[in-house]
């Protein structure tokens, strides 16, 4: 079954999603925030053991930002700028992931040549909360490119590492009466490093 985020916000939390940063096929098209980023689970591909799916097909997020009752999570690291690479992503590598607290440190978004007039994908903040041996996910997402805004969010999280990826089903702000929004996130996990791949971007979370 396909399932989509699609938040209708351009801002970077998500999905990720929110996190976090797809920019797509075409290098010319603007980034879009992860928790506004659509992500499918591939046909037939439904989630391990006791990870949610749903039979609604493409579902669409409720309100985005859950505010304080989804998370008292604040940003709590750097601002970062973007910056573009010209490249492919490096494969994901999986690993085990610590519970503890995650602040953005790098986001790179790679292309096939420089845009031109564009220095930088934009700028973002994301802190995450993972907690409860890897099964719980708190969100929080900052944008500060214009339009500013912010994202609160809290979900189930399941770490596959047979697949190296992660997948987050948004539980806070409540989901539409057509299911839950979910996202599948190939990562890597080194030394406290973790990163995030969204098509041609990577963000890189550092555990506190």
């Amino acid at each position: 079954m396909w399932l989509k985020v699609a938040h209708g916000r351009s801002l970077l939390a998500g999905e990720l999603a929110g996190l976090l940063v797809a920019c797509g096929s075409d290098d010319s098209s603007p980034v879009t925030p992860i928790a506004d980023a659509s992500h499918d689970t591939p046909p037939g591909d439904a989630p391990p053991g006791d990870a949610p799916s749903s039979d609604s097909g493409e579902t669409e997020a409720a309100t985005p930002d859950g505010g304080a009752e989804c998370t008292s999570l604040e940003f709590g690291g750097q601002v970062v700028q973007g910056m573009f690479v010209v490249g492919v992503p490096p494969v994901p590598q999986g690993g085990t992931i610590a519970d503890g607290t995650y602040d953005l440190v790098e986001y790179r978004a790679y292309v096939a040549t420089l845009p031109v007039g564009m220095t930088s994908p934009g700028t973002f903040g994301i802190t995450w909360r993972v907690s409860e041996a890897a099964t719980q996910l708190e969100w929080f997402e900052s944008h500060f490119s214009p339009p500013e805004s912010q994202f609160r969010l809290r979900g189930d999280f399941v770490v596959w590492e047979d697949r190296n990826e992660l997948f987050f089903r948004q539980t806070c702000p409540e989901a539409s009466p057509g299911g839950a929004p979910t996202l599948t996130m190939p990562y890597s996990s080194t030394a406290g490093d973790l990163s995030i791949t969204y098509g041609q971007n990577v963000l890189v979370l550092r555990r506190r």
